[in-house]
């Protein structure tokens, strides 16, 4: 556990989409109460209509995760559980074709 305020950035890719609902939004929570004031944070999480990974929802029969599996959550969802916990918020998506 890290003290409030301690980090001017705060990075994670690739690992969020692997996380819970609940777990993802104690994650964000966390990750705002230890970054500073006026401090940066950027996620990478995966887009929910990127045809590789329709192609895996298609594969396990869109099936709820199970374990580590990776979650695909709805933008308009995501924008709201981030911008209940942060000031600012800007999603955008990187890829439709690839799995970002």
């Amino acid at each position: 556990p890290f003290k409030d305020n301690t980090f001017d950035n705060v990075y994670s890719y690739s690992v969020l989409q692997h996380l819970s609902s609940f777990n993802l939004y104690r994650t964000l929570k966390s990750s705002q109460r230890v970054l500073k004031d006026g401090g940066f944070a950027k996620f990478q999480l995966m887009n929910i209509f990127a045809l590789r990974n329709l192609y895996i929802q298609i594969k396990r029969g869109f099936r709820k995760p199970i374990d580590f599996e990776v979650r695909y959550h709805n933008i308009s969802r995501l924008s709201k559980v981030f911008n209940k916990i942060f000031k600012e918020v800007k999603i955008s998506n990187c890829s439709f074709f690839t799995q970002a």
